[in-house]
């Protein structure tokens, strides 16, 4: 069906889910699945892609799924005015960067933890006589120490640096 079939706020709607879609990585198949989880048991990747493509109208109850999957409104979604777009699109920007951002320095916590936890089992590991270890030990604890040895050795922020400034889109 050509766009000239569909109401304005159908228009944007169709727009508005493939853009939310899209910015969040997803694939057609991955947004049908989120609209299987939210109880549209027919979606299936075809049914998001025609949604997108306005080659289907959209029902209300897929509109509410979409409009809960993003958390927002089919309001909001179905918006025709340019600054409305604009600032819904700024606000859901902030709040992914915020989220990922909290993720990440969870991560970072994490990492500093286990590279700790890292040197003190190579400490411990060093004061291992071979005299205690069986040929076969002593293989696997010279392998994980040199293993343990490369990983302190990384300099931490140095590769948070360097995959920060080697991301898409710097």
């Amino acid at each position: 069906m050509a766009e000239d079939k569909y109401s304005p706020h159908e228009i944007a709607f169709a727009h508005e889910a493939a853009r939310r879609r899209e910015q969040r990585g997803w694939t057609l198949g991955e947004m049908a699945d989120a609209l299987r989880s939210e109880g549209i048991d027919y979606a299936n990747s075809m049914t998001v892609s025609r949604t997108e493509k306005l080659q289907r109208p959209i029902r209300m109850n897929e509109a509410l799924a979409y409009a809960r999957i993003f958390q927002t409104s089919v309001d909001q979604m179905t918006s025709t005015g340019k600054i409305d777009r604009e600032i819904l699109t700024a606000n859901e920007l902030a709040e992914m960067v915020h989220n990922f951002m909290e993720t990440v320095l969870a991560q970072v916590g994490h990492v500093r933890w286990n590279w700790l936890e890292a040197r003190k089992v190579r400490d411990e590991l060093m004061s291992r006589e071979a005299s205690e270890m069986t040929p076969s030990q002593q293989e696997r604890h010279a392998e994980v120490v040199r293993r343990l040895d490369a990983l302190i050795a990384t300099n931490v922020p140095a590769e948070l640096e360097r995959a920060w400034n080697e991301a898409p889109g710097l």
